[in-house]
């Protein structure tokens, strides 16, 4: 009688830990630093970092405007040809591919993500998504390109507005299979 009622328990708790064990791999699992935009110092997302071409202007910050998902999301406003709010490296795994997953609405202007690069501090290319124009939330994936950017070592994953803009960014998350 008294194992009936242990049985029952042992399975909640079993079921209980089963959870959080799913959410803390889940977690594990986003390479993208502060992806969620959540941690914030100095009014920006905190490891994040923006770059314009020459000439050009940007700005860029974390917001409590409707973000898609948290407290906070990524806003970026430009001026120039293009404007990129990127996040810390990751070390590449050549074995593996990565997949980049983020939302985006724009304000004005063409906004996407990106994949960028890197040998050291050496720029090598990108690999971008589709471009988002609507100030709708919107689903946006780009995968690594691995083959055609040999000499990487590093990647880092990147908010993009190309032309005159004004976008927020929200989710990212950064998974290598």
């Amino acid at each position: 009688m008294n194992s009936s009622i242990t049985l029952p328990r042992a399975c909640l708790f079993a079921l209980c830990l089963a959870g959080a064990a799913v959410a803390l791999t889940a977690e594990e699992k986003n390479l993208a630093t502060n992806g969620g935009f959540e941690d914030v110092k100095n009014g920006a997302p905190e490891g994040w970092f923006s770059v314009c071409n020459e000439g050009g202007s940007v700005t860029h910050k974390a917001v409590a405007d409707a973000p898609k998902e948290g407290k906070h999301c990524l806003h970026v406003k430009s001026k120039g040809e293009w404007a990129v709010a990127g996040s810390p490296k990751v070390k590449l795994d050549r074995t593996k591919t990565y997949t980049l997953v983020g939302f985006a609405r724009a304000k004005s202007g063409a906004a996407t993500i990106k994949i960028d690069y890197f040998k050291g501090d050496e720029h090598l290319g990108q690999s971008e998504g589709e471009e988002c124009t609507k100030g709708e939330w919107t689903e946006l994936k780009v995968v690594s390109e691995l083959d055609d950017h040999k000499d990487a070592t590093h990647i880092l994953v990147a908010a993009v507005i190309h032309g005159d803009g004004e976008a927020f960014f929200d989710g990212f998350v950064l998974t290598a299979k």
